[in-house]
């Protein structure tokens, strides 16, 4: 399936309009909403632009990428589990408030992680999208069309100059309406991923939330997770 399918010119001829879908292909079209005209000026033109991965795995690249990506992240995994369990044991000295000060603090952290990652996520969408995915899931209740995100637009425009050489030598530039089909697949994984962000982030300050009273409220909870941690770290 090809990534990008542009309409045809009638000013254009077959040769021309192949060269025309490989440069727009090859280079960063620009959105402009359906109500909106289109720019004359180059300059307004480009602070429209969208950036596009081009790159396109084959079969055979897949699963070798995939492979060495899971390969690497285990590595990693691995060397930052012996770093941090050959660190812990010089805290553990004491009566066990520092390791639960501490706990409650590497909770803390991961809140904050989740927290300023659906914050990035929901500024890559876009600064009208801060609640992205629950208007995704009103329209498809409502079964309307949700307006699209400048991030993942399906439509989008590219410029073609073509120069042609003769007698009256001249340059015309095109302007062709282009389908962007794998924005249709990104959206959708974007939103996927939005609502799994979401879902971390409410598990996540549950469980801080749980910690905190039950570290203040109820002493042995504490001297459980205390001896929980101490038993992780001989293991």
């Amino acid at each position: 399936m090809e990534p990008m399918r542009c309409l045809k010119t009638p000013d254009l001829d077959d040769d021309e309009r192949e060269f025309a879908l490989d440069y727009c292909q090859s280079k960063n079209t620009y959105y402009v909403p359906p109500e909106q005209n289109i720019p004359w000026s180059n300059e307004g033109r480009r602070e429209r632009q969208i950036g596009y991965y081009h790159m396109k795995l084959n079969d055979a690249e897949r699963p070798t990428l995939l492979r060495t990506l899971g390969e690497r992240i285990g590595e990693t995994v691995i060397n930052r589990k012996n770093y941090f369990r050959s660190k812990i044991p010089a805290f553990s000295i004491g009566s066990g408030s520092f390791v639960t000060c501490l706990y409650i603090f590497i909770k803390l952290l991961y809140l904050l992680n989740v927290f300023v990652q659906f914050c990035l996520l929901n500024f890559f969408i876009g600064h009208n999208y801060s609640w992205w995915g629950f208007d995704v899931l009103r329209s498809l209740v409502t079964g309307k069309n949700w307006q699209d995100s400048p991030t993942f637009p399906r439509l989008t425009l590219c410029d073609v100059s073509i120069r042609r050489l003769g007698d009256a030598e001249r340059s015309t530039r095109y302007t062709l309406q282009c389908h962007l089909r794998i924005n249709t697949y990104n959206e959708k994984i974007y939103l996927f991923i939005w609502w799994g962000f979401l879902f971390v982030a409410i598990l996540t300050f549950l469980n801080f939330l749980y910690y905190v009273i039950a570290f203040a409220c109820l002493p042995f909870t504490r001297e459980n997770t205390v001896r929980h941690l101490l038993k992780q770290v001989e293991n």
